[in-house]
């Protein structure tokens, strides 16, 4: 604030966006892409939604494959 700079992260809202792909996940972090929610508003391949139909009780096995330990 002092230095009157403003930051700004560029991010993705829902895992669904990538549709799965690996290569789509790096052509947008290429793009500059720093972050992506696993999910927003559809249940993904790895984690549930909150507000669509269940499929994993949570996270599916990728998902927790791919949490930090």
């Amino acid at each position: 604030m002092k230095a009157c700079k403003i930051t700004s992260l560029i991010g993705m809202e829902g895992g669904h966006s990538i549709g799965g792909s690996v290569g789509i996940l790096r052509q947008t972090y290429a793009l500059g892409a720093r972050y992506m929610t696993i999910t927003h508003s559809l249940t993904t391949d790895w984690a549930d939604s909150a507000t669509d139909a269940p499929k994993h009780d949570g996270l599916a096995p990728l998902g927790l494959k791919c949490s930090p330990k």
